[in-house]
């Protein structure tokens, strides 16, 4: 089992992790596996908060710490060697490489408390909040948030007088003269010019770190603190910042997964609410675009301009699929046995011999004559392992099910 491939910016390799709890990278022209690292707990998504460096030499990653919270690693792959940046006193979140490659910038949180197990009862429903930090790779970097002057800006002390406004004129006059004479000039370096900025868009910036010290280089940005969900990079300098409910692991699951999507700018250290209640949201590779979920739609919008031009809405009205429910339902029953037998805590499963129970029920595949019976079946078929949490849901459940009556007597 193999989870959330990541192609890297230059689309030479390939991020993903297994069920085994392990970090690989491939190089798509020599595929031979490179482990990153193994994660210490249990976890489907080991490489969903890995992200690639914009110059594809470093993998930002996140691991579970032996005190459950998340720390934010990276790996080399020039010397294969993994490094931890955050010191584990707060649960990180979310990572994201600033597309300059100058920054990392990530979220975490220092009241999780209980929630970051989810082990019982004790963690459900607590209000949590996180903040959002920038690392400043290299050591050479000023900081991207120096101190701001409160002084007023100055006003203009004097105008320019009658005869150094003639003398202005006079220059202006000899120097579009000159300008006529270099249009021709200037139209050919023009031309040079767009030619040179192809070349550069191309051009992967290069991503230096100093380990040496990086802990101090850690700053907190203007940013209100709220419960984070996940964090993405637009163009160079901006962030989108998704808020989750008011409370970590809700007991009562519903409503869209996003509770409102924040824009902030590092150069004007603003934030700003582009869209709210969306059920999740993609920047594309080069920062401008987005693709968001809102309510049954999906739409495209340019990034930066998403709050006044939501985007349009992709037709998916004309998207057809040829479905043989006999043959999905099958291919689900012998996917069900596979999945226990390879992820249940217990490989003696209780003492079941999983193979000779699948062929057991087997036969009564050739009945099954809707999703809600192959359900049934399911229900019948894992109860043999005797186990407490053996839950079957879906495909899809109604927002609003039809309410069966209820039975009752008149004493009277």
């Amino acid at each position: 089992y193999f989870y959330s491939p990541h192609r890297s910016p230059d689309s030479k390799r390939i991020l993903y992790s297994d069920k085994k709890l392990n970090l690989w990278y491939l190089d798509v022209d020599n595929p031979h596996p490179v482990k990153v690292d193994t994660e210490n707990y249990e976890g489907f998504e080991f490489a969903g908060s890995a992200t690639w460096s914009p110059d594809g030499k470093w993998i930002g990653y996140l691991k579970t710490l032996h005190n459950f919270m998340h720390a934010v690693y990276l790996y080399s792959l020039d010397t294969q060697k993994t490094t931890q940046i955050t010191d584990g006193m707060s649960d990180v979140g979310s990572i994201a490489f600033d597309r300059n490659g100058k920054y990392l910038y990530f979220t975490a949180s220092t009241n999780v408390g209980p929630s970051v197990a989810g082990f019982d009862l004790s963690s459900l429903d607590r209000a949590v909040s996180s903040n959002v930090y920038v690392v400043v790779l290299s050591k050479d970097l000023p900081s991207p948030l120096p101190p701001e002057s409160d002084d007023e800006k100055a006003k203009d002390e004097s105008k320019p007088s009658d005869d150094t406004k003639k003398t202005d004129d006079q220059s202006a006059k000899d120097k579009d003269k000159d300008k006529d004479k270099d249009k021709k000039d200037d139209t050919a370096s023009k031309d040079k010019d767009k030619d040179k900025d192809k070349k550069d868009e191309k051009k992967l910036p290069t991503v230096k770190v100093d380990f040496d010290g990086i802990d101090q280089r850690i700053l907190a940005l203007p940013i209100p603190a709220r419960n984070y969900i996940d964090l993405q990079a637009g163009k160079e300098g901006v962030l989108f910042i998704a808020e989750g409910g008011p409370v970590a692991n809700p007991s009562h699951e519903g409503g869209p997964q996003i509770r409102a999507l924040w824009r902030f700018a590092l150069d004007k250290r603003e934030t700003t609410e582009v869209l709210s209640g969306i059920g999740g949201y993609t920047i594309s590779a080069n920062g401008e675009k987005m693709l968001y979920k809102k309510g049954d739609s999906w739409l495209i919008a340019t990034a930066d301009e998403v709050k006044t031009t939501p985007g349009k809405t992709l037709n998916l009205g004309s998207l057809q699929a040829n479905v043989d429910p006999r043959a999905e339902y099958r291919q689900m029953y012998h996917e069900a046995w596979r999945i226990e037998r390879d992820f249940l805590y217990d490989p003696n499963h209780h003492g079941l011999d999983i193979a000779k129970v699948e062929k057991r029920y087997e036969p009564y595949l050739d009945g099954i004559g809707s999703r809600d019976e192959l359900n049934y079946l399911f229900e019948e078929m894992l109860g043999e392992i005797t186990i407490g949490h053996m839950f079957i849901r879906g495909p899809r459940e109604p927002d609003n099910p039809p309410k069966t009556g209820l039975l009752g007597a008149d004493f009277s």
